[in-house]
């Protein structure tokens, strides 16, 4: 089947150089490109960010460097969702977590230093908890 394409000039002299240094026909690597963009279908809930800013944004807020997988993400989200007190985890809910974004702005803090803040009451409570 024969269909014709209008794409970016820029994106097709990408497509050229590859094709040039790869020794194949840029038919072949627009061809290799769409099929490796079928596990990407909308329809299946996944998304691409291809947006650079976008990309180091959601970076810096689940923190810890770059992304580098899926698994990754998942990784660094499950992170974001829990406090950690030594060792011991709490999961929390987003809407619990917007509750302490809600409680630290109200007192001037960043959701770290409440967590570091409740964690010091917690150390001074402890041996009065267990009594």
């Amino acid at each position: 089947m024969k269909i014709t394409l209008s794409l970016d000039d820029d994106l097709v002299e990408s497509y050229q150089k590859e094709a040039g240094s790869r020794r194949v026909p840029v038919n072949t690597v627009i061809a290799q490109r769409l099929q490796a963009a079928l596990p990407l279908d909308p329809r299946r809930r996944g998304f691409v960010v291809a947006d650079a800013q976008v990309l180091q944004e959601l970076e810096g807020i689940l923190g810890g460097g770059s992304l580098t997988s899926e698994r990754d993400l998942v990784g660094k989200v499950r992170r974001l969702a829990a406090i950690h007190f030594g060792e011991h985890r709490f999961e929390i809910t987003p809407g619990q977590f917007e509750e302490l974004k809600f409680r630290a702005t109200k007192t001037g803090r960043t959701v770290e230093q409440l967590v570091a803040d409740l964690y010091q009451r917690m150390s001074q409570d402890l041996f009065r908890t267990v009594a």
